[in-house]
Formats: structure tokens, sequence, C-alpha cells
């Protein structure tokens, strides 16, 4: 193997060891408890995804990494591509799913999306939506035998004008020449027509050798999509991961937006000023000793920097919860675009073609339990439980 296809194959069989391990965690904690939270019900989805994709799709796609796609069965050609272009693209999908669950949630605290059946309708349509995916591009490639070719000969044994102009750049000429063949010294005089004869029949007998050799390749097949629409297909495949990055920034960003107004909105209902103003004046009756006690405070310097120092206070809080949320967002963007970005850009010819940065989108399988998971609130509950319970069976969340 090349190193290049070494370096893929190592870092494949790293991405499904790793992934397989952390998804399932991930389901083992997660699937002890008893919850109607859809976006729990969601991560549990993504996972069992991720953890077929590291159980099953990579190392297909390590042996065929291995095999250099040379292989004479359909059925294994097929079914690599099947399951990279299903369980791919049914996760990147899941996490726009997520990213919109949250959004509903945080945003407009909405239970459209609590409900089972919602949950069931929606995983199902991703699923079909997926599949159809996987099956235009399984149908769309094939084994295919490849003749090795190499200059003709007609029957008289004459090469073709091809290899005539090729053997005139040899370091041949008519007139006769010496050459110098390393091991032993001595004189060897051709001319260019005894070498267009001799070239002639080692032409004809290498070609009967090669007509014997057959190389099943697994490449794209046009036996039952036309090449238009093959290319069609290419380009709304490739689009369904644009369409997903694209749309998570924006959920993410609108989310931030929300909660970053939502805490400053909150924070300016205990400014000082608002405060202030906002007391009830002693223009009743009598002046009461409430009204009085209330005066002296409302006087006092002290009570007033007292309550500057908490809104501060606040301030200061609600921007690092700004800060974290926006890191935690960010980092979900990041994974997703850096992930599926390199090998985007490849399809398209944008930067040259590289095996082991083409396939380090697989990367997300690792890296998803840990921002969904292991970095969810719920998720270190769940944790906290299984560690310190001994009590056997599901939990309530």
């Amino acid at each position: 193997m090349e190193p290049t296809v070494t370096a893929t194959v190592c870092i494949l069989i790293v991405f499904s060891c790793l992934g397989t391990l952390f998804n399932g965690f991930v389901l083992a904690v997660f699937s002890r408890f008893r919850n109607n939270h859809s976006s729990t019900t969601y991560i549990l989805i993504l996972s069992s995804v991720d953890i077929c994709t590291c159980a099953v799709t990579i190392p297909l796609c390590i042996v065929m990494e291995i095999l250099e796609f040379e292989t004479d069965s359909n059925i294994l050609c097929r079914s690599y591509h099947l399951l990279v272009t299903t369980t791919v693209p049914l996760s990147a999908i899941l996490m726009v799913v997520i990213a919109i669950d949250r959004y509903v949630h945080i945003c407009y605290n909405n239970s459209l999306f609590v409900s089972t059946r919602a949950i069931i309708v929606t995983v199902c349509v991703i699923v079909l939506f997926a599949l159809l995916l996987g099956c235009l591009c399984a149908f769309g490639y094939g084994v295919e035998k490849i003749h090795p070719t190499f200059p003709k000969v007609d029957g008289n044994f004459s090469v073709t004008n091809q290899f005539f102009n090729a053997c005139n750049n040899f370091p041949f000429s008519t007139e006769y020449e010496s050459f110098d063949t390393g091991i032993q010294k001595f004189n060897l005089s051709i001319s260019i027509e005894d070498a267009k004869e001799v070239s002639s029949d080692v032409l004809s007998s290498l070609e009967d050798f090669l007509n014997d050799l057959d190389v099943a390749i697994c490449q794209q097949s046009y036996d039952y999509f036309s090449a238009d629409f093959i290319d069609a297909y290419g380009k709304i495949y490739s689009s369904v991961y644009a369409f997903c990055c694209l749309l998570t920034i924006c959920i993410y960003g609108k989310i931030y937006y929300f909660v970053a107004s939502h805490r400053r909105q909150s924070v300016n209902r205990y400014h000082p000023n608002v405060l202030l103003r906002s007391q009830p004046s002693s223009v009743s009756k009598g002046p009461s000793r409430e009204d009085i006690e209330m005066k002296s405070y409302q006087g006092s310097a002290g009570s007033e920097n007292v309550i500057r120092m908490t809104f501060v206070s606040k301030r200061e809080k609600m921007r690092r919860q700004n800060i974290r949320t926006a890191i935690m967002l960010a980092s979900v963007a990041f994974v997703f675009t850096a992930s599926f970005l390199p090998a985007w850009l490849m399809k398209y010819r944008f930067i040259p073609f590289n095996d082991f940065v083409f396939h380090l989108y697989f990367i997300y399988c690792i890296i998803n339990p840990f921002i969904y998971s292991f970095c969810n609130s719920k998720f270190k509950v769940a944790l906290k439980k299984v560690i310190f319970t001994k009590r056997r069976g599901a939990f309530n969340l």
C-alpha cells in the first residue's frame, strides 16, 4: 500500500474504535433513564447512527481502501457506497434537527417536538430521505472490468504511427551506433528499421498477455442511470451538506442572540436607577412607619452602592454565561463545518484531493458524544446516578 493509504487506514481504525467506545458509553448511560425530553431522544438516535457508522461503515471503508477499490463483487461495491451515503448524511441531518429542537425549546418554549409521535415522524422522514440518497448512489456504482490497452498491431505486425513516433525518439538512428549495457561492453549495431520489426513482435506478444489480464474496479457505472442523472445527483448530495452547515450556523447564531438579549433584559430589570425610580412614594394621608423607613433606606448612599455592586456582579455573571454559551455553540458549528468542508471542497476540486484529509470527516463520530452528551447537563446528572446508585433498572431523568 502507498503511504497515504496506510495513513488513511490507520486513522480510520482509530475513528472506528474510539467512536464505538464513546457512543456506546452514551447509549449505556442514557438508555437507563425514562424521559420525555425530545433533545435526549434525538441525542440517543444520533449516537445509535454514529455507532453504526463506526462499527459497520468505517470498517467497510477500511476494506475498500486496502483493496484500493479492486473487487469483483458488486455487493461489496454497492454496499460500501450505500452505507457511506446513508449513515453520514443521516448524522449530518440529525445534527440540524437537534439544533432546531434546541432553538424551538429555548426561543419559543414550544412543546411541538416533545410528543413521541412528532419525534417518530421526524426521524422516519429523515431516515427515508437518507436511504433514498444511499440507494441512488449505490446503483450509480458497480464493478467494471478494465482491459489494459497497448498500441495495437495489425496482421503484418507493423506497429501504429504512435509507436513509430516513439521509436524515432529513441537513441537509435538510421546509421549504426554503439551502446554500453553497463554489464559487458560490446558494440550493438541496430538500425531504426530493425528496431521497428523487433518492437512489432514484442508488442504483439505483450498485447496477447494483456488481453488475458483484466482488473475489476468498483467505480461509477451507467447501467441504471445516465451520466446527466448521476451528475445531477452528485450536486444534490453535496448541496445537502452545504445546506446543513449553513442552517446549523444560522440556528446557533439565532440561539445565541436570543439568549444574550434575554439575559440582558433580565439584568436591566435590576438596574439601580430602575429600582430607585420604581420605589413607592409617600403621598398618602400620613407618613406611616413603613414609609419613613423606606425613605430613609432609599436615601442611604451605602444601600445604593450595594445595589449598584449587585447589578455589576450580575452583569459580569451574564457576560461570563454569554461567553460560555458562545463557545459551546461555536464549537458545534465549527466541528460540523471543519468535518465536512475539506471533503466538500475536494469533491468540487477547489483544493487538491488527498485521501487522508478526505476521510477526516469521520471525526464527527468521536466529537459528537462530547458536544451533545458529555457537555450536556442532563447527561452529567444521569452519569452521577449511574455511578453512585447501585439500584438496577430504569431511572427518571
